[in-house]
Order: structure tokens, then C-alpha cells, then sequence
């Protein structure tokens, strides 16, 4: 499997330690059963678990290390899917217009105008850009693992795709390029070759970095945050630190900070409800976001798409004619 793969398999592994003891002929489905409802897991990661035991005690079948597979009398844990986050759009414009001079901000621009993954456009490279056709191939992405930065073909056949981009878009891109390319002193194809989106000193963008950047950016649009950092520095220059409205201040500011705190990959979530919204196509927007299936976009966004019952019922009444009763 590939490197992050393997990784996110060794971090689900662990939650399996309550049953690392037995023996491979010794396990029973009220094993497993039992492990679902003695660790607090959500249901997704029980999920993963149950998914990654089935393929390895599958795979222990083929070795002939057993016989059955004990994982086949297991109930899979239920997933109950969560809503998806989105932002409104005074909140986007808000982001952007806070972003707009940061160096990061074309990243914040092509996610809320292309639903790209963070992995996929910070692994876009300049050779993937056609400015003047106005798109972008999806031909890599990038993430950090244990052993640094991993560069990667995407997941899925699905997820290589070509993307069509705003002209708003196209020109800061082509602000970034220029500059890119102003620093060299003769371009060559290795250096469109090289990475879009980097730190300052050329390097690949962590994206832990970039999240920590992306949390305190969206403090920064928070209204009720700004007034009650305001609150606590004036409560510092008051010498005011150890006061019960001090600690509430400092805990109201926990609390605001978590409750408004979204995932970038909102903004992914946020591009494909606006589509859909607006009547786009399924099939359109399932291919612009890379799922493997229509049916993925459908079920993550299928409550947003718009109501046209009425018009589905004007247009049955065409194809029958019935006889009205005088």
C-alpha cells in the first residue's frame, strides 16, 4: 500500500490493542463485537477498524494460518454521517478579503473556487497550470508523513481530472507564475516541473503549518473572538489577570474559537453545495470534485440539491389527458 496508507492503517491498528494478546485461532466474533463497544470510538473510526480486521483475517484465510474468518459473523459498527459543514458566503468573502494580501491566499482562492483538496492543490505544479485555457490537471497530491513530504498520484483514476478555473483566478495565478518565473534567470522545464504553492524559502508547504495558519485566519473573521482578545488585553493592562471575569474572558475565548473553527475541507464541501444549488448537474459536479461515483456526491449533498417537484408534477399532468368531469 502507499506510505500514508500504511500509516493511517498503523494508527487504526491501535485501537485494536484490547484483543493484540490472542491467538489467531482463538478469536470469535463476540471479540470484536465486544472491542466496538468498550472503546470510545466514533462510528467511522469503528468503521475503519472493523474494515481493516475483515481484510487482514481474510488475508490470514489465504495464508492458511485459519480456517473461517471470524470477522464474518461480526455486525459492522453503525455510521451515522454527520452533516457536512459549510460556510455561507459572507463568510468565504470575509476569509478571502482577510487572505488577500498572505502569500497562502491563491491556495484559499483555488479551494473556494475549484473544491480542491488541500493535498491536491498543494501538490499542483506549475506544469499542471494552463493559464490560458483556464485550468488545472489533478495530477499529484502532497502530504506530510512520518517521513516528511510524500508525493503521490491521487487516490483514485477519478481524481486525476481537469478542472476549469475563474478568469479572476486564472490572473492571480498568473501574478504568482510571473514572479515565480521573474526569480529565475532561465527557466527551464525542470522548473515547471517544480511546485506552485511553497513557503519563502522554496520549500513544499506543511500542511500543519497551513492548518494553524487557516485556524487563526478564521479568529481573524470572527467578530465576537476579535472583541473578546480586545476584553482580555484590556483586562492585562488593568492588572486584572486574576480576576473571575479574567478567567471567563480567556474561557469564553476557548469556547468561541472551537465552536466557530472549520476544516479547510469545508470549503470543498461549500463549492459542491453552491454548484448543486445552482442547479448544476450532478454528474458535472461529481467529476469537478474527483469522486469515484455519482452516488458519493449524492449522498454527502443530496439535501441541498434543489426541489423541482412541482414542475416534475405540471410536467405528468402533459403527458395524460384525462377527461374533466363537467
Amino acid at each position: 500500500v502507499r506510505q500514508r496508507s500504511f500509516e493511517r492503517n498503523l494508527s487504526v491498528a491501535r485501537h485494536c490493542k484490547s484483543i493484540a494478546d490472542l491467538k489467531l485461532q482463538d478469536l470469535k466474533p463476540n471479540n470484536f463485537q465486544k472491542l466496538y463497544t468498550t472503546i470510545q470510538l466514533s462510528g467511522e473510526t469503528k468503521r475503519k477498524v472493523h474494515v481493516l480486521l475483515s481484510s487482514a483475517l481474510s488475508q490470514a484465510v489465504r495464508n492458511g494460518l485459519i480456517e473461517t474468518n471470524p470477522m464474518e459473523g461480526v455486525i459492522p459498527p453503525k455510521v451515522i454521517r454527520e452533516e457536512v459543514v459549510i460556510f455561507t458566503k459572507a463568510e468565504v468573502e470575509a476569509l478571502l478579503e482577510a487572505a488577500n494580501k498572505h502569500p497562502w491566499y491563491p491556495v484559499l482562492l483555488l479551494a473556494a473556487h475549484t473544491g480542491m483538496r488541500l493535498g491536491e492543490i498543494l501538490g499542483l505544479r506549475w506544469q499542471d497550470v494552463d493559464l490560458d485555457g483556464k485550468t488545472v490537471h489533478i495530477r499529484q497530491t502532497l502530504q506530510v508523513g512520518s517521513t516528511g513530504f510524500i508525493s503521490d498520484e491521487p487516490k483514485t483514476k477519478n481524481s486525476k481530472r481537469k478542472i476549469s478555473i475563474p478568469a479572476s483566478t486564472a490572473a492571480v495565478l498568473r501574478q504568482l507564475r510571473k514572479k515565480y518565473m521573474d526569480n529565475l534567470s532561465l527557466p527551464t522545464d525542470e522548473d515547471l516541473g517544480r511546485l506552485c504553492f511553497t513557503t519563502s524559502v522554496s520549500t513544499p508547504i506543511n500542511t500543519r503549518n497551513f492548518e494553524r495558519w487557516w485556524e487563526n485566519l478564521q479568529k481573524e473573521c470572527n467578530p465576537e473572538y476579535k472583541e473578546l482578545c480586545h476584553k482580555r488585553q484590556q483586562l492585562c493592562g488593568l492588572k486584572k489577570t486574576n480576576t473571575k471575569e479574567f478567567r471567563d474572558v480567556v474561557e469564553k475565548i476557548k469556547i468561541v474559537a472551537k465552536e466557530n473553527h472549520k476544516k479547510f475541507h469545508a470549503l470543498r464541501h461549500t463549492h459542491a453545495t453552491e454548484l448543486l444549488a445552482a442547479g448544476i448537474p450532478l454528474i458535472d459536479v461529481s467529476r469537478r470534485l474527483g469522486h469515484a461515483k455519482p452516488s458519493t456526491t449524492l449522498d454527502l449533498y443530496g439535501h441541498v440539491l434543489p426541489g423541482n417537484d412541482e414542475i416534475v408534477a405540471k410536467k405528468v399532468a402533459k403527458l395524460y389527458r384525462i377527461r374533466e368531469e363537467l
